[in-house]
């Protein structure tokens, strides 16, 4: 059976314009993806009638390197031509970016698609980024519970290096000048972690 292609290819030869490879592009916009696929379906605007247009190419070929999805419902421009087919040039909203270098990955989440992190670097066993400090809690953060062991430990010293013992009967205990009363709770996972960006490797 003879299909259109190969009659469209037959017209050409037989034109002289079949090493002719005219670049076009339309526009759009996302009706879905599959990430594992590296494509979307786009719907296509641009001219007299809408028409749903399949595997359209988010990568050059399903690999690492650099794969961005976009958002349904955005705006798209794809470009293809008689050879190459269509494939995603730029687009407005973005639900996932994902970049594999060598043994290295970086992976980048629209919030509002993901009840984990925001950003994944690498396989994220090691848990979330530590947070220095807390602009809502002066006292949360890694930085202000060292501050407040430092300054309980300092304080300690230097009572006990100045304390002295009053004079008791003999064989009776001595009691000590100064009682330390300071307690210091103990750290918890959320008071230091950024659970938003997540980082590790096996």
């Amino acid at each position: 059976m003879i299909k259109n292609r190969d009659i469209i290819e037959a017209v050409r030869h037989m034109t002289g314009t079949s090493k002719n490879d005219p670049f076009q592009v339309f526009t759009g916009t996302v009706k879905s993806y599959d990430e594992d696929a590296a494509t979307c379906v786009v719907t296509r605007t641009s001219g007299d009638n809408e028409v749903d247009v399949p595997d359209v190419l988010l990568q050059a070929a399903v690999c690492d390197g650099l794969l961005i999805l976009p958002a349904e419902g955005s705006d798209i421009i794809v470009g293809y031509s008689i050879q190459v087919p269509p494939f995603a040039l730029v687009f407005s909203d973005v639900d996932k970016v994902y970049l594999q270098v060598g043994d290295s990955s970086l992976t980048l989440y629209d919030s509002t698609q993901t009840d984990g992190s925001i950003i994944n670097i690498n396989d994220g066993s090691f848990g979330g980024l530590l947070k220095l400090i807390d602009s809502n809690d002066p006292n949360a953060g890694v930085l202000a519970r060292l501050n407040k062991l430092e300054t309980a430990l300092t304080t300690h010293i230097s009572e006990y290096n100045t304390h002295m013992h009053p004079t008791a009967a003999p064989g009776a205990p001595s009691a000590p000048s100064v009682l330390d009363t300071q307690t210091i709770a103990q750290t918890q996972r959320d008071d230091i972690e950024n659970k938003l960006v997540t980082h590790g490797k096996v």
